[in-house]
């Protein structure tokens, strides 16, 4: 437990380490893909939603299987427990500061309220967790701290509850007042004062006024009907309303303390020997005006909000010479009369003593007109420790760094930013999830998650496989138009070659293959169902750009890309995908190239799926190599054989081969 200067013991907590998605995979711990620009990465975000979540797809495809199987575990049980999802969703971005507007705080903190938002959410988590089988250790992890963190509720309660008297206190006031002046213009006593003010929030106010109506009235009844049950709405009103105005009228302040005063008169002091050095100091004519301010009067208006204590000094009156004039009655005259000059000599002496007044004041006026007369102009901003205080002008956030709270929400605020960001990786997670079902029901696929084998194994294997990446092409059409992949052996360090039809689907099939693999290795589930491999370290892929220079120089160089991971892979992590090998050569040179690099590849016992247009290549790998060959139709059907480009079936069907009849 540490203590703050105020003596509040704040408990230690200890953060744990907790990655529920380890979104830094280094280069060796990450799934590697030769030639990339033939995976189509941005494809795939985009139909998982992911366009935007670059930090969390640069943590896809991975080969530590450890961390591949807790990620299964966590995604099955979002995606499986369909409440928590869509809980995740809604709160995935958890507040972390506390609110920093007065009325806002005080809302957030209502004591009305068993919890305040933030606890209410860590609170719903913990119920639904504690009612599923977590099995995933990280997510287990991350339950245990947040139980051992509920001992924070109650502390940030205290601390809001202590944060809400501090701000009772503050108060915005305004007013003038006017002082008598002494020596060397300093202020003396107060002349007069008008104040006006409220404080700015109170307990008793956010209190008064919310008696509810007794139960008896909502009753039905006799009492009803004889209208009993109006009086008794009538009298509760009427109590909170006495109840509000006795609270509105606890947050008047039409008076100054002593210490508010005192505040006043040392900044108006201040104010003005700063002018009177600046202006009248060691002049004679300086100090005859300055002797004249002896027993005059300064007026300043002032006006205390949150940014503080500011005043105008907007009058300065020295004092007048007045002659004493005699009232009594003349000798010798009537009563009447005598009256008359009495108050003719009452009203000589006014003008005197206004002219006078004028006179002084013109003489100060005369030896400003080249000067500083904008001083009297304009606010100045002034200290006010005594003001401070007493109303408390500062606003919230300068109270989160009183000593006696800075400590308690500063761990408060650790805890809070440290929740939120579990908050939000399992936000993501849970949208992904949602993503995830979302595209598959657009395509009509199953969603399952892959069963890993032993490294012992080498195998790749699926009952059914849909081609997601296909979804964006499809969007809007009917779902339909996606046919899943099925009827292909197992990939087991052997070769299969697809061959058949143009735009039968063998480069989707290739494709998508590549792609399931990479959901797979990221912990993801993938689109179809019977998927199993064992880990691997490698994929390697070669597809023809078209328009993009030399074919020929493409096939060739990628290829070299991937004989040369070749030589330090173990050969039952690596997957190669040719597509259309021999192509963009002569058929003579595309044949010889694919022998050579099929005999490589089968030498090294790596698992290959290729396709050709080249059906003596093809049956080269059939007949010496241990090859199945699967032939694609034209309606996308996989069958066993080798299958020719279907040249003749598309003449015939288009009526090319009768327009090239030629007559004799």
């Amino acid at each position: 437990m540490k203590k703050n200067k105020a003596g509040s013991a704040v408990p230690v907590l200890e953060y744990p380490e907790i990655d529920l998605w380890k979104r830094k995979s280094s280069p060796e711990d990450s799934l590697q893909i030769i030639n990339k620009e033939d995976f189509p990465f941005d494809q795939i975000m985009e139909n998982l939603g992911l366009e935007c979540r670059r930090s969390l797809a640069g943590s896809f495809g991975i080969r530590d299987i450890t961390e591949i199987v807790r990620r299964q575990e966590l995604m099955k049980l979002i995606m499986y427990e369909r409440k928590l999802c869509e809980f995740l969703i809604k709160e995935k971005n958890l507040a972390t500061d506390f609110p920093q507007d007065h009325n806002s705080f005080i809302q957030y903190h209502n004591p009305d309220r068993v919890h305040n938002p933030f606890w209410t959410r860590i609170h719903e988590l913990l119920e639904m967790l504690d009612r599923m089988p977590v099995r995933d250790a990280e997510l287990v992890k991350l339950r245990t701290f947040l139980k051992s963190s509920l001992k924070f509720e109650e502390i940030e309660r205290v601390m809001a509850r202590r944060i809400i008297e501090k701000m009772d206190a503050m108060a915005v006031i305004e007013g003038s007042i006017t002082f008598k002046l002494g020596k060397a213009l300093n202020t003396d006593k107060v002349i007069r004062k008008q104040v006006y003010g409220y404080r700015i929030y109170s307990l008793s106010l956010s209190n008064a006024g919310k008696q509810p109506y007794p139960a008896w009235t909502k009753q039905a009844g006799c009492m009803k009907t004889i209208k009993i049950t109006r009086i008794g709405e009538i009298y509760t009103d009427w109590r909170n309303d006495q109840e509000l105005a006795t609270a509105l009228k606890g947050r008047e302040i039409t008076d100054l303390s002593e210490e508010m005063i005192r505040d006043i008169s040392d900044a108006t002091n201040l104010l003005l020997q700063n002018w009177d050095d600046n202006r009248i100091k060691d002049t004679e004519l300086g100090r005859e005006i300055r002797n004249r301010f002896n027993g005059g009067i300064v007026s300043v208006s002032f006006a205390y909000s949150i940014e503080g204590l500011k005043l105008h000094i907007y009058n300065l009156e020295p004092t007048p010479e007045i002659r004493s004039f005699s009232y009594e009655y003349p000798v010798c005259i009537p009563r009447r009369e005598g009256k008359k000059i009495i108050t003719m000599r009452a009203r000589i002496a006014t003008k005197t003593e206004q002219f006078i007044r004028q006179m002084n004041a013109g003489a100060v006026a005369y030896f400003l007109k080249d000067g500083n007369i904008e001083f009297f102009d304009k606010e100045h901003r002034v200290s006010s420790s005594r003001f401070d205080e007493e109303h408390k002008h500062f606003a919230l956030p300068n109270i989160f760094k009183d000593p006696e709270i800075k400590p308690i929400a500063d761990a408060l605020l650790k805890l809070r930013r440290f929740c939120a960001d579990q908050f939000e990786i399992l936000g993501q997670l849970a949208e992904l999830v949602s993503n995830c079902k979302a595209l598959a029901d657009r395509i009509g696929s199953p969603i399952t998650f892959p069963e890993i084998l032993p490294d012992s194994q080498n195998i790749v294997a699926f009952e059914e496989l849909f081609p997601v990446h296909l979804a964006l092409q499809n969007r809007g059409a009917d779902s339909g138009k996606i046919v899943p992949i099925r009827r292909l052996p197992p990939v087991n360090g052997s070769m299969l070659a697809l061959t058949g039809a143009h735009g039968g689907g063998k480069t989707v099939t290739e494709l998508t293959l590549a792609i399931n693999l990479w959901l797979a290795q990221s912990g993801l589930p993938v689109f179809g169902k019977g998927f199993k491999f064992n880990i691997k370290d490698t994929i390697g892929l070669v597809f023809i750009n078209r328009g993009e220079g030399s074919t020929c120089e493409q096939l060739v160089t990628k290829i070299m890309e991937i004989l040369v991971v070749l030589k330090v892979s173990d050969h039952k992590k690596i997957l190669v995908i040719i597509d259309e090998l021999g192509t963009g050569t002569q058929e003579e040179s595309g044949l010889e190239l694919g022998r050579d690099l099929l005999k490589k590849l089968h030498a090294e016992h790596t698992s290959v799926l290729f396709s050709t247009q080249i059906t003596l290549l093809a049956q080269f790998a059939v007949d010496n190599l241990g090859a199945q060959s699967f032939m694609f139709a034209p309606d996308h059907s996989i069958l066993p054989g080798i299958g020719k480009g279907g040249m003749e079936d598309l003449r015939s069907r288009l009526g090319v081969d009768k327009l090239l009849l030629v007559e004799n």
